[in-house]
């Protein structure tokens, strides 16, 4: 064999093999590609890998995912806003966020995002129906729950007069019922008592922001009652708008002190309230002769204020004192009064009087 002959034998040999070798490598990364996919696939499959998602969520900030995972709907005191700056508060004070797998099944799986030992939500994830072209089927993130707790409903009372906002909103009359005031229970029929009014309101979610206006009044201000949820609007007046309440809460403070310590008689005190009111008989029968003898009082510190309107003929007071006694030793007793005030034909009187 010439060699000329030999040069295209091998040359076709080399054109050979470097074909042979092209289909080996495409053949290997064909099947390494495969592979590579359908391990991609079983990865996929793992409800571990919908769960990462759910955290995702959270770690990006994607509220409106959130929200529609977590079936919030919008309520008159909390917006898609207020949503959003809900959780971005609980996302900043928790810190960083991780999974933990808290149930796994054969259809459902349940994973908590986690900040230490606080869950701030569920990933309920389910299997899905269909597979991919590798027979994987894979997970599905269904819905996030314990995401946001909505408040309980709360009660505001408030006096007829005033008007009500909550986070900025005023609140509609056709939301409030009207019932008496319970402070001014007990008076005569011949006298009217001040009307309430009684919000019950629902759809928050963080504690809300109670705001009142009532006329005249110098200010009002909101109170946590010892109720849980119950809040109660007290309309403030100076007592400079009122010195005739002022100076009959005074006086009036001062005569009933003197009575319970037998210093006074029913009839100096009774003076000064409404007649055939249920104070008025309950103090008429009060026995007061456990009283420790003494020589002389006094009244040190004394104080008028948070002068409160229930109506234009119903306000009431607080009257704080040191109440001395003088026996063989002084004795000083502090002592705090809720006075209860009613115009009546005859001036203002003295509806009840409640010891703080």
């Amino acid at each position: 064999m010439n060699s000329q002959k030999q040069k295209k034998v091998f040359g076709g040999y080399k054109k050979f093999m470097a074909v042979f070798l092209a289909i080996q490598a495409a053949a290997i990364a064909f099947g390494l590609l495969y592979l590579w996919q359908a391990l991609k696939s079983y990865e996929n499959s793992m409800p571990v890998h919908c769960a990462q998602y759910a955290l995702e969520l959270f770690q990006n900030q994607q509220f409106n995912t959130i929200r529609e995972k977590s079936g919030f709907e919008p309520t008159a005191y909390a917006s898609n806003e207020d949503f959003d700056a809900y959780l971005q508060k609980r996302l900043e004070e928790a810190g960083k966020l991780e999974l933990k797998k808290y149930r796994a099944g054969a259809q459902e799986a349940i994973y908590l995002v986690n900040s230490g030992e606080q869950t701030l939500a569920k990933a309920v994830l389910e299997k899905k129906q269909e597979s991919d072209s590798f027979g994987n089927a894979g997970w599905r993130l269904a819905r996030l729950e314990d995401v946001y707790a909505m408040h309980e409903p709360i009660v505001v009372l408030a006096p007829e007069f005033a008007k009500l906002t909550v986070n900025g909103n005023a609140v509609e009359d056709t939301l409030r019922t009207l019932q008496q005031t319970q402070y001014y229970a007990g008076l005569p029929e011949a006298l009217p008592t001040p009307i309430q009014a009684c919000y019950t309101l629902e759809g928050f979610l963080a504690d809300p922001q109670i705001a009142a206006q009532a006329p005249d009044a110098q200010e009002c201000i909101v109170q946590k009652t010892e109720q849980p949820n119950v809040y109660e609007v007290k309309a403030l007046l100076a007592k400079e708008q009122v010195p005739d309440v002022h100076e009959l809460a005074v006086d009036a403070a001062k005569a009933y002190a003197r009575y319970i310590s037998k210093d006074a008689s029913f009839q100096q005190v009774a003076k000064y309230l409404v007649r055939g009111s249920d104070f008025y008989n309950s103090l008429k029968t009060f026995y007061n002769g456990w009283y420790t003898d003494h020589t002389s009082y006094a009244f040190e510190n004394l104080e008028a204020k948070d002068f409160t309107a229930y109506s234009a003929d119903h306000i009431s007071c607080t009257v704080t004192f040191t109440y001395v006694i003088q026996g063989i030793e002084r004795h000083e007793y502090p002592t705090a009064y809720e006075i209860f005030t009613v115009r009546t034909e005859d001036g203002w009187r003295v509806a009840s009087i409640n010891v703080l």
